[in-house]
């Protein structure tokens, strides 16, 4: 199984001077919302800190997804992604 994974953010550190790893970390740097899709389905997008019930059920299958060992999460940028996700998503 792969998941497709794009986080959308905003933030006042510049990702472009200090690469994706210090803007992940900065205090003002959020997740606007978050977009995924297994396989080749439906691409569900969700504004990950609103709440509510879809967003819940989201994350949780997010976070299914992230606990099987044999699913594959890729991205176009796969790098940045992964830091958001570690450096936010995580401990939130």
């Amino acid at each position: 199984m792969i998941v497709s994974l794009d986080f959308e953010t905003r933030s006042e550190v510049d990702l472009i001077k200090c690469g994706a790893w210090a803007y992940s970390v900065g205090p003002s740097t959020d997740i606007l919302c978050t977009a995924y899709a297994i396989d080749d389905g439906e691409v569900e997008c969700f504004r990950i800190f609103d709440g509510g019930y879809t967003v819940q059920k989201s994350v949780g299958r997010l976070a299914e997804l992230a606990r099987d060992d044999s699913v594959i999460f890729c991205a176009y940028n796969v790098g940045f992604e992964f830091a958001i996700w570690h450096n936010i998503l995580v401990p939130r």
